[in-house]
């Protein structure tokens, strides 16, 4: 095959690629809350109307309500993430997110706790190989406020 004919078969997959992630992660018509939302997921949030936490937050204070959720987005790679104290905020299982991102989670309580997420260059990349022992960290601390709404459905932490 010819350069050019596999870079317009790429560029053909690339493309489908794309209309299939544009049509995952915007609302279904008439529907009213994003597509791959669980029904324990808030009933009419959108994924523009959703908080995303990402490398830009590193080493601040996020604030959010009790109840609410966001999307942690740190990017591609194997991030393994932690929660300092995982009751007050959880990840919200079976949902599926854009590549980059690593889940939905939820604000379950009031109270603080940091999340940790440490990612290592994946093996027999050229950022690996140039150093090995290189590593990202990011540290954010979430701060989970209390409502009137949520501290009476809540259920205790």
């Amino acid at each position: 095959m010819s350069a050019r004919i596999v870079t317009l078969l790429l560029a053909a997959v690339l493309g489908f690629c794309c209309v299939i992630v544009v049509a995952l992660n915007f609302p279904g018509e008439g529907k009213g809350e994003a597509q791959g939302m669980t029904e324990s997921s808030t009933p009419n949030a959108t994924a523009a109307q959703m908080r995303t936490v990402g490398l830009n937050d590193n080493h601040t204070e996020v604030r959010l309500q009790a109840g609410s959720e966001f999307l942690l987005e740190l990017g591609e790679g194997g991030w393994v993430i932690t929660l300092q104290d995982p009751g007050i905020v959880v990840r919200v299982p079976n949902i599926t997110v854009v590549r980059g991102a690593q889940g939905v989670y939820v604000a379950k309580c009031a109270g603080r706790t940091v999340l940790m997420a440490a990612r290592l260059p994946p093996q027999g990349t050229p950022e690996a190989a140039a150093n090995p022992s290189s590593s990202q960290e990011v540290a954010i601390e979430l701060v989970v406020e209390s409502t009137e709404v949520a501290a009476a459905e809540a259920t205790p932490c």
